[in-house]
């Protein structure tokens, strides 16, 4: 099943936007990402990867802060993805920078913008993806 529009998990809560593209499902993420909101984003991460869509891009251009519960729904994302490729957009050093720390970035492909998440890949022989660095 796949949803559209904002789904508004509470005040404190981040705000998860699921945009199915004919290329990819987006789901856009804003707010914080931590143990108390990681289950409402993962829930929503999940029942996209689930819906056998090729591409799923998660969007973390506007978290403001991604703790160790927010790190762990890419990791789950990307075990349950199956043939569905996950891209993440981190444009942030409060994405990014944990993305490196904790070598997730080496999981997954990180890119700086939705665009280039939404542009076709074009991966190098023997590299999985795409990481971007600062």
């Amino acid at each position: 099943m796949v949803s559209s529009g904002p789904e508004e998990v509470g005040d404190s809560e981040p705000v998860v936007v699921v945009e199915p593209r004919q290329d990819a499902t987006v789901v856009h993420v804003a707010g914080e990402l931590d143990m108390l909101t990681a289950p409402q984003v993962e829930a929503a991460v999940l029942r996209e990867v689930r819906s056998a869509a090729d591409v799923i891009v998660l969007d973390l251009s506007r978290v403001t802060f991604l703790g160790l519960q927010g790190l762990s729904i890419i990791v789950v994302a990307q075990e349950e993805a199956g043939d569905t490729e996950v891209r993440v957009v981190a444009s942030t050093p409060v994405t990014l920078r944990p993305l490196q720390l904790t070598q997730i970035d080496r999981l997954v492909d990180v890119y700086g913008s939705l665009a280039e998440a939404l542009a076709p890949a074009t991966p190098q022989p023997g590299e999985p993806g795409r990481s971007v660095r600062q």
